[in-house]
């Protein structure tokens, strides 16, 4: 009697490609513009700016910490990062569960809206990102005072708003 030491394949059968939607190619657009936009502003201001720049803006945008211009560069790089990260896991949609109210009969259209929720929430990190370079390098410059008052509010309330419709439509969909 002998064992049977290979491992069987978990994908026996054919994962289906979901096709892309054209809003989700537009939102990946938005993003990609966005980073291009945090690496422009950073590049085109680096030899203006002082040694010691905003780190950190408090609660109210106004800024509360100071450290190295360098901080752009990783505010940069975070910004691609994260456009590079959320565009990699929609290539494999089927390696995630989006919520718990999947069935056999609803899971193309549940995936087909946690795709889209990924391609909202990527646009709007990755403008809030660079939002917040552009602040920084204004306020550096001594041309702004902050991010105001209604900067951190404002990111809740579009990103909970983005993830509620989603979670809505999602809810409707099971």
């Amino acid at each position: 009697m002998t064992l049977n030491t290979k491992r069987q394949s978990t994908t026996a059968r054919p994962v289906p490609r979901i096709p892309r939607s054209q809003i989700n190619v537009v939102l990946d657009v938005v993003a990609f513009a966005g980073v291009v936009v945090c690496v422009v502003i950073v590049v085109g201001s680096w030899g203006a700016l002082p040694e010691a720049i905003p780190q950190h803006f408090g609660l109210w945008g106004r800024s509360d910490a100071w450290c190295g211009r360098w901080i752009l560069v990783f505010l940069c790089v975070v910004a691609a990062m994260m456009d590079v990260l959320m565009s990699v896991v929609p290539r494999f949609p089927y390696q995630f569960r989006p919520l718990g109210w999947v069935t056999e009969r609803n899971k193309a259209r549940q995936r087909r809206i946690a795709l889209s929720m990924l391609a909202w929430l990527k646009a709007e990190v990755v403008w809030m990102l660079a939002l917040i370079v552009w602040t920084t390098v204004r306020v550096a410059l001594g041309k702004g005072e902050g991010l105001g008052a209604l900067f951190t509010p404002g990111v809740f309330a579009v990103v909970g708003t983005t993830v509620a419709v989603h979670l809505v439509l999602s809810y409707r969909a099971r």
